[in-house]
């Protein structure tokens, strides 16, 4: 990796203003004219460019104002962090030109210009170290139209870390000057693996960048090679290398833009014998911030390690990525109009579909927001299919948060390894510990679903819709928490003997279901969870909780949740059934499979309640006859825990091995209501 960005630095010194920018080493001087030959063939005198190996000029010519570069060739060398030199797993990219020609080379004070730099045709080599041959990679005409620039700089000097020897040449990269610079790629070349293989042609155009100043582009335009016919544009606006550069390399400062617009049209592709075309690509705004130490100083601490034949801890590898996981911000990116189709192995087909989907305000500290529209997939016999996702208010975790939770993590493991605790005070600070991560949870606002179906021959499952809206929250836990659901389970009889059956029994092949769940925290330190699920036609069920003592601090610090346990108590809960006419529809389906009358049945189940659970302490007598009443009548009938005086959750813990007395000291009954 050493070699990287340099070496890609010295494909842009030949490819572009190289010959005209080393004349800083050629030895004008304010008092003597300029002369462009000499400086030319002084080329990178006393500049080391990372990874560079050779650079030769066959010739130096000059045409009135135009130089001609006869016979440039390159080699340099990309290599992984561990390795050193053109060891095996390197890559040597060789670069060869027959032909550079600068037109008007001058110097204007500290800034060379020129009218423009044209590169007729090049060609790339590319071999693995050790391979016996390479891989050519023929490139088109190369022009500039009026460049300038400052003189190189100085770079790769000594031993300097990877990308801390790479910013000069970025800040030089940063100071370039240029009307356009355009790319014409020679025709009949082949742009994927499969046709580089067979040698089949496909022509692509040209890439060009216009209004290049200070290290900004104003757009640049790439002509993508894509599975149809016609290439695929891409055309980015207002890219910023200075601001890229500072993001890298300094230690403070404001977020700056890095990227305006970026849109790609009309993709089309193939992968795995699956055409998948894209309509648009879009992303907007991107920027990042700087941050102490640099985003460069962190990742090469991390190569170094790597490099010394060892592997980075996760604390290193955080440290390395903070900068980007706290820094990094996109305004969108959003894909529109996606559509695929294939065949699976045994020859049925496959077909997708997507609407849109975009993601925005991309931050770490968010509020982000996402969306999907119009999702459809379809693999043989089975098809999915979603209308409508959104996701709101989502925030994720500071670097320095995950860093903790990671570091205490380890903590809990290590001390784990050596001895158990000592002491209550112990054990629940290596718990803490271990529940760390609570701390760094993602913090959210709203999930919402609409219209979405899953089918597959007899069953189908229809998703009408789905909210989960979570709100005032206590650091990043919500205090209260509502979701809410409608869908359709439906059947078809079928050749399963159990399907014809139920469906018999129900008079239907579609089960309407809808629930609702809610949960609330209040500062005085109760608790309220509530969950509701009906079926209409059949029946619903309700269960409710109530907890109190349970302190804000739990909220800000969730890996204190034990304490919650420890504090907490139950003030009652309850479980109730209604009756809408699943209770016939179950004793009648019950009598079919026993071949029991009815009154019989019933019978069972009551014996069942009495041998099961009142002969045995769980419930009083008094609910044989709630149960019978339920039975006969239908109405509700509720499991009730209403102790007289809130129960500490630590009390139910103990009475595990004495379940008989759990009833009695929660004052548990069974009641029915008409």
């Amino acid at each position: 990796m050493r070699g990287v960005v340099p070496a890609l630095f010295a494909c842009i010194l030949l490819a572009s203003p190289a010959p005209a920018q080393t004349t800083a080493s050629g030895g004008a001087s304010a008092d003597a004219p300029f002369d462009p030959v000499a400086a030319t063939r002084n080329l990178l005198a006393d500049r080391r460019v990372p990874g560079l190996r050779s650079l030769q000029i066959g010739n130096v010519d000059e045409a009135g104002a135009t130089l001609l570069l006869v016979d440039v060739t390159a080699e340099f060398v990309l290599e992984p962090p561990s390795i050193s030199g053109a060891a095996e797993g390197s890559v040597i990219v060789a670069m060869t030109a027959p032909m550079v020609l600068v037109d008007g080379l001058s110097l204007d004070g500290e800034r060379y210009l020129a009218e423009a730099i044209r590169v007729p045709s090049a060609q790339l080599l590319l071999t693995v170290a050790g391979a016996d041959e390479g891989v050519a990679l023929p490139l088109g005409r190369l022009a500039v139209e009026a460049p300038s620039w400052p003189a190189a700089p100085k770079t790769g000097e000594g031993n300097a870390p990877m990308l801390a020897a790479v910013e000069p040449a970025m800040r030089w990269l940063s100071a370039m000057a240029a009307d356009a610079v355009t790319v014409d790629w020679p025709d009949g070349l082949a742009t994927d693996a499969a046709s580089l293989a067979e040698g089949a042609p496909n022509d692509l155009p040209r890439a060009i960048a216009e209004g290049i100043a200070d290290g900004a582009v104003e757009q640049l335009t790439v002509l993508v090679p894509t599975a149809a016919t016609r290439p695929a544009p891409l055309v980015a606006k207002g890219i910023d290398l200075g601001a890229l550069a500072d993001a890298v390399f300094a230690t403070s400062g404001p977020a700056t833009p890095i990227l305006e617009e970026a849109r790609l049209t009309d993709l089309a592709y193939d992968v795995g014998g699956e055409r998948t075309e894209v309509e648009e690509v879009v992303v907007r705004g991107l920027s990042m911030a700087p941050a102490a130490p640099s985003l460069a100083t962190r990742i090469d601490a991390m190569l170094s390690i790597a490099a010394a034949g060892r592997t980075p801890d996760a604390a290193v590898v955080l440290s390395a990525v903070a900068p980007l996981w706290d820094g990094f911000a996109l305004d969108e990116f959003a894909v529109r109009g996606v559509t695929g189709s294939g065949t699976t192995e045994d020859g049925g087909p496959v077909r997708s579909a997507l609407g849109s989907a975009a993601i925005n305000n991309l931050t770490m500290t968010g509020p982000i927001s996402a969306s999907v529209e119009g999702f459809e997939t379809s693999v043989g016999p089975l098809t999915l299919s979603l209308g409508s996702a959104g996701l709101d208010g989502l925030s994720l975790p500071t670097a320095e948060a995950l860093a903790e939770a990671v570091e205490r993590v380890a903590r809990f493991e290590a001390a784990e390894d050596e001895a158990p605790p000592r002491s209550p005070a112990e054990m629940q600070a290596r718990l803490a510990d271990m529940l760390a991560p609570l701390s760094a949870l993602p913090k959210l606002t709203r999930v919402s679903l609409r219209d979405g179906a899953i089918r597959e021959g007899e069953f189908g499952l229809t998703l009408s819709r789905y909210d989960l809206v979570m709100d005032g929250h206590v650091g990043r836990l919500p205090a209260q928490v509502a979701q809410e659901s409608a869908y359709e389970v439906r059947l078809k009889a079928g050749p399963n003997e159990g399907i014809q059956q139920l469906l018999a029994v129900l008079g239907t092949d579609t089960l309407r279901v809808h629930d609702r769940t809610t949960f609330r925290w209040f500062p005085d330190g109760r608790v309220r969870l509530r969950s509701a699920t009906r079926v209409p036609g059949l029946g619903a069920y309700e269960f409710t909780l109530a907890f109190a003592g349970v302190p804000r601090r739990v909220l800000e610090e969730p890996q204190r949740v034990l304490e919650a346990l420890a504090l907490a108590t139950l003030e009652r809960a309850s479980l109730t059934a209604s009756d809408e006419g699943g209770l016939a529809m179950a004793m009648t389906a019950f009598e079919e499979a026993r071949g029991l009358p009815w009154a019989s049945g019933r019978d069972t189940a009551l014996d069942l309640l009495r041998t099961e659970v009142v002969d045995r302490g769980f419930l009083p007598p008094e609910a044989l006859a709630a149960a019978a009443a339920f039975l006969d009548t239908g109405g509700r009938i509720t499991l009730r825990a209403a102790p007289p005086r809130p129960v500490p959750l630590f009390q139910l813990g103990s009475l595990a091995l004495a379940p008989t007395a759990l009833p009695r000291l929660l004052n548990v009954e069974l009641v029915h209501q008409d």
